[in-house]
């Protein structure tokens, strides 16, 4: 399931032109959810967060939680 939601995340920040390098995307991304930079790496590596954290990066970016985790 990790390969999944980190691929799915992954295209989700690519199509809303967050940043392709992959420090300034961990600050880009920690920032918008108000996350240390540490939690916001261990999410972009694959590790799908927690259900509200979850819902939040869903709203943000128009997509349904159940997709991103590939359900």
């Amino acid at each position: 399931m990790q390969n999944i939601f980190r691929e799915r995340l992954t295209k989700t920040l690519e199509e809303s032109e967050f940043p392709q390098d992959k420090e300034e995307r961990l600050v880009a991304f920690a920032k918008m959810f108000s996350i240390r930079r540490h939690e916001a790496n261990t999410i972009l590596s694959g590790k799908a967060p927690a259900a509200d954290l979850l819902m939040k990066i869903a709203d943000e970016f128009e997509v349904k939680p159940n997709w991103l985790l590939g359900k």
